[in-house]
């Protein structure tokens, strides 16, 4: 493969990576203004899957039961499937864009995040009160 491709790839991850991030912060930011009581607001959270390392970036997501959620995730390698068994939620991941799985944690507790082609890719949603 052509070096040139894949240093514009990595660039092009990058820029994701930070525009996901600028995007969790800006929402914290509202989340503290409005003290966190508006029903209005979702939880939205960043995800990166990768055959390499562990499969999935954070390896932990935190959020809270009854408050919708919103998963920007994003494929650094090819295409990948991110599944929620526990609250039935999946997203399909396409190389090069952002993709969005909605959906609300009704119940506490530690769940698996699974990508249905790499069974050893695995990331733990972490759902409290």
């Amino acid at each position: 493969m052509d070096v040139s491709v894949l240093t514009r790839a990595r660039r092009g991850l990058g820029v994701v990576v930070i525009l996901l991030v600028f995007h969790a912060v800006a929402w914290m930011a509202a989340h503290r203004i409005q003290g966190g009581k508006s029903p209005h607001l979702r939880q939205e959270v960043a995800l990166i899957a990768s055959l390499e390392g562990d499969g999935f970036l954070p390896g932990l997501l935190t959020v809270t039961r009854g408050v919708p959620v919103r998963i920007f995730a994003t494929s650094a390698d090819g295409a990948h499937a991110v599944i929620i068994p526990e609250f039935r939620a999946a997203v399909r991941l396409h190389p090069g864009s952002v993709d969005v799985l909605d959906f609300t944690p009704i119940r506490t507790g530690s769940f698996q995040i699974v990508c249905e082609y790499h069974p050893r890719m695995r990331a733990t949603l972490q759902v409290t009160e």
